[in-house]
């Protein structure tokens, strides 16, 4: 495995999106790369996190949902891997809360 050696987000200050240039050490990983290659990144969300999370929202991240890429999984598994969680405030929780309601009111 690769490790960290310096991130920094290429855009300006106020910009609404972040292209973050990542500078990794590759020493002892086995990883090979070129010019030209590219990496993919997939980061997890905090365990606690995802756990708290699912408390605020009193379920059991057993239950099944959909991803808007049509992949069915357990809520547990998209706040663990797919929704970004890391900066939920009360607005982002009652969203989700109320998605996830209507989520359970319209399956059947």
């Amino acid at each position: 495995m690769a490790t960290l050696k310096n991130r920094r987000c290429l855009n300006k200050e106020g910009s609404k999106k972040c292209t973050i240039h990542v500078e990794l050490d590759l020493k002892g990983s086995d990883i090979e790369y070129r010019p030209g290659d590219s990496i993919g990144i997939f980061p997890k969300n905090h365990q606690k996190t995802v756990e708290r999370t699912l408390k605020a929202l009193n379920a059991s991240g057993e239950e099944l949902i959909t991803s808007r890429d049509d992949e069915e999984m357990t809520l547990g598994r998209f706040l663990s891997e797919k929704a970004n969680i890391q900066r939920a405030n009360k607005k982002s929780l009652l969203f989700l809360t109320l998605k996830l309601l209507f989520f359970l009111i319209a399956r059947p």
